[in-house]
């Protein structure tokens, strides 16, 4: 059947109308691909769909290099400088739809190029904000405008230097709990932390910068147990840079103790220290000196209390003042001191020898006779007295009869005279008596000795 050209033309025109009307992509897709959006040279501008690392997104790229911010206002807060941007730009420009953030740049250095290394925080809102920045010391500010390309702007004048605000007691809250207070973050500073001398153990460290330290300087405080009785202690530690310290050691009095500290010489020997000893409220204080052996040998005392100066092992002891030495208790053979001459001497009471093979103390004619003995005296002289005996017959000649222990041998020989007697206390000779420094004390007779023949000395020696 023939249609009228006319309608069909109308028709085809009504329909092509509607087409050029609707949407292009309403029925289009992007099937693992993606749109790339380019300007009038041809340069890539974005990309719409899928990204090269296998992401989803409109990513924005080669944007064009953002305008300068404006310079930064600074001003001192504790602990830092304050850094305001008011949001506009230097060349009046407004804010680009591509803008991503203001980078803020610090360096004690003025005329700085920003770097990566100078960047310390960024401002995200075009309007304009303030960020802190820690700082120890005057610093200069510039800032940079980022898009979201990723691409700065020329960096912002420059403005500075200005230093942190001095800490005064107004700005610290009076209660920091759990909080690091440090005056660095590396290199020679001081550390308050709630586990500076150990983990539960609030303290500060001090740290030297040395290239050697194991373990900073620290002062904490703890209890130390006194035969159970727990005491507060507080302690000071020098930097650790080989396997010992040294430790000061302060010990609060308990009751009407006084209280004590410990100069430490050695942790590793425990048993080496100074300790200063405070009497009651009208006590004499005390000066202690304590040494050990080793771990476990034998140790010694010095001590100084008030005006005095004492040698001291267990309850006995030896006073040293201007007038002398002299003896205040039973001191041992062992308890043994060194003069100024470097002489070792052995101070207490009255001594009794012993004897070399047949000899012995004493006289047969009495019991009633001293028997031998020796001593220090208080002008550190060795005073040797009393009767000594043979228990067997022997010729005229030389003899040893006994050996003095160290500390009581003078620095070079004596002769001094002694009496020889019969065994029944009658006089016979004077003879010649040696107290070498060996410690050997002999004797020398022109004439035969009898069994329990005796000999009577009393002589004063010095030392030196």
């Amino acid at each position: 059947m023939t249609q009228n050209v006319g309608t069909t033309i109308a028709a085809l025109e009504r329909r092509l109308a509607a087409v050029e009307r609707a949407s292009r992509l309403s029925s289009a897709s992007l099937d693992d691909t993606a749109i790339e959006v380019r300007d009038t040279g041809g340069s890539l501008r974005a990309i719409v769909g899928q990204q090269p690392d296998g992401t989803t997104a409109v990513n924005v790229v080669n944007g064009p290099i953002p305008p300068t911010p404006t310079a930064p206002t600074v001003q001192s807060v504790l602990g830092g400088i304050a850094v305001t941007w008011d949001g506009a730009f230097a060349d009046g420009s407004v804010t680009p739809l591509d803008f991503a953030r203001v980078e803020v740049h610090t360096s004690a250095t003025g005329g700085f190029t920003p770097t990566t290394d100078t960047l310390q925080n960024t401002i995200e809102t075009p309007q304009g904000a303030t960020a802190t920045v820690s700082a120890d010391g005057p610093l200069y500010v510039r800032l940079v405008t980022r898009n979201t390309s990723g691409t700065p702007s020329t960096p912002s004048a420059q403005n500075g230097p200005v230093a942190p605000a001095p800490v005064v007691a107004d700005d610290i809250p009076p209660v920091l709990t759990g909080k690091v207070i440090q005056t660095g973050s590396s290199g020679r500073r001081v550390v308050i932390s709630p586990d500076a001398g150990g983990v539960g153990v609030p303290g500060v460290a001090m740290y030297s910068d040395h290239p050697g330290e194991a373990q900073p300087g620290l002062l904490t405080s703890s209890t130390e147990d006194f035969s159970g009785t727990l005491q507060p202690k507080l302690e000071f530690e020098a930097p650790l840079a080989n396997s010992g310290g040294a430790r000061f050691r302060m010990v609060s009095p308990a009751g009407s103790a006084g209280g004590r500290f410990t100069l430490d010489t050695n942790d590793s020997r425990s048993y080496c220290f100074l300790e200063g000893v405070g009497g009651a409220d009208t006590g004499a204080s005390t000066i202690k000196a304590f040494a050990q052996d080793g771990s476990s040998g034998p140790s010694a005392l010095i001590q100084a209390t008030g005006s005095q100066v004492l040698l001291q092992r267990g309850l006995s002891r030896l006073k040293v003042e201007t007038a002398g030495v002299t003896v205040e208790g039973p001191l041992a053979t062992t308890d043994n001191i060194t003069l100024a001459t470097g002489k070792t001497v052995i101070a207490g009471t009255p001594q009794t020898p012993s004897y070399e093979p047949n000899f012995s103390g004493g006289s047969a004619a009495s019991a009633s006779y001293a028997l031998l003995t020796y001593r220090i005296t208080a002008e550190g002289m060795l005073h040797v007295v009393g009767h000594f005996r043979s228990t067997t017959a022997r010729a005229a000649g030389a003899y040893t009869a006994l050996v003095l222990p160290a500390g009581y041998r003078p620095a070079k020989i004596y002769a001094c005279t002694a009496l020889h007697v019969s065994n029944a206390d009658a006089f016979k000779a004077a003879i010649r008596l040696n107290i070498a420094d060996s410690g050997s004390v002999g004797l020398a007779t022109t004439s035969a000795i009898a069994a329990n023949d005796g000999f009577y000395i009393n002589a004063l020696i010095p030392l030196t």
